[in-house]
């Protein structure tokens, strides 16, 4: 027994050294090490656009079409259009559909949160994890209906309102920007993704005006830092470590994928060396993934690079591998999509002479 005990002592010591010099490396890396460095700030409720794009959601939820409400049925037609603006049936039906009061309402609606200050949605960041992000959903529908919008403008002759509704839709796809999750920039690359197909239709269709022009380019520009992906990789972080360093959180977490959550909770204690160390390991990995989207922001990760990081994770770190996420496939559409409104706003900037 003593000599157990000896073990698991010089185990733990070695393990919580080992972290220590984790956190050291951090700080000196200047990276947050605390929920606060990267939560948004709050806002003013007339400065916070995610609300009015909260009060849209639930205006075309209140109303339906058959089996199927109104934001659901925009979203899916949104896409239909999107994917192929040959397809005249869902061109039809959207059109219809968009004559309803309602959705016109909303449309007015939705314009309104264009020039708020920021967006920031409520949600419980201590429960990380455990938190439902529920308006991920809402806003991608959203993103399909206003991208279609635009493109049916364009369509029908009407430039100017279709290069308005581009507004909209570049101002709706920062709706999560400061979010810092990783499915909330995943969102934002899907979200881009429209708005790039309406924005390439509507240059071959024609130029906004030097006012538009004056708001798509900054709003554009904004599409083109890494800094929100490294901080919602530095709130997976931080993340992690609270759950492994809170045992019932933990319990929580582990419950969610594994039935073997009580018998973990029970040994771990016992396990507490090892997973105080992996802490120290996840901290060391996703520092070097931080590390590397800094400094090549628009280049994305080769799957060689990836691997060798990933690599780095001891076979034995089981904790530490199950929940170091592999940045590189997010990485590398996030700088695509940095890439991509570096055309867009070369190519607009080049109609303002033009113009």
């Amino acid at each position: 027994f003593i000599t157990v005990t000896i073990v698991y002592a010089i185990l733990y010591i070695a393990a919580s050294h080992s972290l220590s010099k984790s956190y050291a490396l951090l700080e000196e890396n200047d990276r947050p090490l605390v929920f606060d460095e990267v939560i948004p700030k709050e806002l003013n409720n007339t400065e916070n656009a995610a609300l009015v794009y909260q009060a849209v959601a639930l205006q075309l939820k209140a109303k339906s079409a058959g089996d199927t409400d109104y934001l659901s049925l925009l979203g899916e037609l949104g896409q239909a259009i999107l994917e192929d603006p040959t397809d005249q049936e869902p061109i039809r039906q959207f059109g219809d559909l968009s004559k309803a009061s309602e959705i016109i309402n909303a449309l007015v609606l939705l314009e309104s949160a264009n020039d708020k200050k920021g967006s920031r949605y409520d949600i419980d960041y201590d429960l990380f994890y455990d938190a439902v992000v529920h308006h991920i959903e809402d806003l991608k529908l959203i993103s399909q209906w206003i991208c279609a919008h635009g493109l049916m403008h364009a369509k029908s002759g009407n430039i100017s309102e279709a290069w308005d509704t581009a507004i909209t839709a570049l101002a709706l796809g920062n709706a999560t920007r400061d979010e810092p999750t990783i499915i909330s920039q995943f969102t934002r690359i899907i979200q881009f993704e429209e708005i790039k197909k309406l924005i390439e239709f509507l240059i071959q269709n024609g130029e906004p005006s030097t006012e538009q022009l004056t708001q798509i380019l900054p709003r554009l520009a904004s599409y083109e830092d890494i800094q929100p992906l490294v901080r919602a990789y530095d709130a997976e972080r931080i993340a992690a470590n609270t759950a492994l360093a809170d045992l019932p959180l933990l319990r929580g977490f582990v419950s969610q994928y594994s039935e073997d959550a009580d018998i973990l909770f029970m040994l771990s204690p016992l396990l507490s060396p090892f997973i105080t160390y992996d802490r120290s390991v996840i901290n060391n990995v996703m520092l070097t993934f931080a590390n590397e989207m800094i400094d090549n922001p628009q280049s994305p990760i080769d799957e060689a690079t990836s691997t060798e990081i990933m690599n780095t994770i001891p076979s034995y770190s089981f904790i530490a591998k199950a929940l170091t996420p592999d940045i590189s496939n997010v990485k590398n559409r996030f700088t695509k999509m940095i890439r991509q409104a570096k055309i867009l706003k070369e190519e607009l900037s080049a109609t303002s002479s033009n113009l």
